[in-house]
C-alpha cells in the first residue's frame, strides 16, 4: 500500500510525541518513578517511558517509569498539634525527676508511694528500669551538663551496688531488686537473674 507524505509525517510526529523527555527522566529522583510495567526497553520506550536500570537494586525500584507523573504524596488533611503544652510536659518531667536519685541514694524509685493497691509496695530500685528511666532522662536533657548531678549520683550507686556481697548466690549484676534506702538487694521471691540489666546499664 502506499503512504502519503502527510501520513508518514503525522505518524512520524506521533511517534515523537510519545517518546521520552531524557531530560524529564533524569529528573525523577529513584524513590519518585511510578512504574510504567514494561519488561524491557523496546516497550518501555515505545510507551513513550523512561527507561534507566537499576543495579543494585534492594528495594526493588522500577526500571521503567512515566517521564510525566510520579508517586503521589501522602498529605495530612488534619491541623497535626503538639500532644501536650509546655506547662504540661514540665509537670511530667517535674513528677519523673522526682523519682531519681532519691533520697540523695543515687537510685531510681520505681513509686514514691508505699501504698500502691494491689500490686504492693513499689519502694524498691529495680535495676533494668533505673537504666531505661536515666537514659530516658540524659536523652531528654539538651545538653550533659543538665544530666551531669543525677547521672553521676546513679553511676556513684551502680559502683557501691556491684562491690558487695550477694545474699541470693547470684552475679550481683544480674540482681533485679534493691531495697531503699539500703541499697542492699532484695531477697525475698522473683524472678532472678535477669540478664538484660549489665546491658541496659551499658548502653545508658
Amino acid at each position: 500500500a502506499y503512504l502519503r507524505p502527510a501520513t508518514v509525517v503525522a505518524a512520524a510526529s506521533a511517534f515523537v510525541a510519545s517518546a521520552s523527555n531524557p531530560d524529564q527522566c533524569s529528573k525523577i529522583a529513584l524513590y519518585d518513578r511510578l512504574d510504567c510495567q514494561k519488561g524491557d526497553e523496546g516497550s518501555c520506550n515505545a510507551a513513550g517511558c523512561c527507561w534507566e536500570p537499576v543495579n543494585p537494586n534492594p528495594g526493588n525500584q522500577p526500571w521503567c517509569f512515566y517521564s510525566d507523573r510520579t508517586v503521589p504524596k501522602c498529605t495530612i488533611g488534619a491541623d497535626p498539634k503538639a500532644p501536650f503544652t509546655d506547662d504540661e510536659i514540665a509537670e511530667v518531667m517535674q513528677h519523673f525527676e522526682a523519682n531519681l536519685d532519691i533520697n540523695g541514694s543515687g537510685m531510681v524509685v520505681a513509686a514514691p508511694d508505699h501504698n500502691t493497691g494491689p500490686g504492693g509496695d513499689y519502694y524498691f530500685a529495680w535495676a533494668r528500669d533505673g537504666a531505661l528511666s536515666m537514659n530516658a532522662y540524659l536523652q531528654s536533657k539538651p545538653s550533659l551538663a543538665e544530666a551531669e548531678q543525677k547521672m553521676d549520683s546513679w553511676i556513684a550507686w551502680l559502683e557501691r551496688s556491684q562491690n558487695q556481697p550477694d545474699p541470693n548466690n547470684i552475679n550481683i549484676l544480674t540482681e533485679p531488686k534493691y531495697v531503699i534506702p539500703e541499697g542492699t538487694p532484695y531477697t525475698g521471691g522473683w524472678c532472678r537473674p535477669q540478664n538484660d540489666g549489665p546491658g541496659l546499664r551499658a548502653i545508658t
